[in-house]
């Protein structure tokens, strides 16, 4: 079994808070499958680097239009 680096395990406050969006928006997106999330128990829990991962593998290029 992989240990798990407890450090590293954040809530969906902290989610919503990185992300700046609402904390309902964070429980969708994790309940559709669309944000790595995990549950303890009851408890919605993320990894802080899988997040970050998430981040950076959802950037879009936006074109810079000019005249």
């Amino acid at each position: 079994m992989k240990d798990v680096n407890h450090d590293n395990l954040i809530e969906a406050k902290d989610v919503a808070e990185i992300l700046n969006v609402k904390l309902t928006t964070v429980y969708t997106w994790a309940l559709e499958g669309y944000l790595p999330a995990f549950k303890l128990g009851k408890l919605v829990r993320f990894k802080r680097d899988e997040v970050l991962t998430w981040i950076e593998g959802n950037k879009i290029e936006i074109e810079d239009e000019e005249e």
